[in-house]
């Protein structure tokens, strides 16, 4: 009887150990999608900025040559 309760308690115990990891796990994952959402949104900040500058610069470099400056003699182009 003794040797059937402590198996029991040894079960309990493991089954409690697997419900905390599995709790500990889910909170991991959730921290880590939303971490991988906000750098998510920094990369598409980024690239949305990376474009608006490209746009910019094209439009400078054609507004210049328009002018008649030549970029690729004064080697910046």
């Amino acid at each position: 009887m003794a040797e059937t309760r402590k198996t029991m308690h040894n079960l309990n115990f493991e089954i409690l150990t697997y419900q905390s990891d599995i709790a500990k796990q889910k909170k991991l994952i959730k921290k880590l999608e939303a971490d991988a959402e906000s750098i998510a949104k920094e990369i598409s900040d980024a690239k949305e900025k990376l474009a608006r500058l490209e746009e910019e610069h094209n439009s400078k470099v054609e507004q210049y040559a328009k002018q008649g400056y030549d970029f690729k003699s004064a080697g910046t182009v």
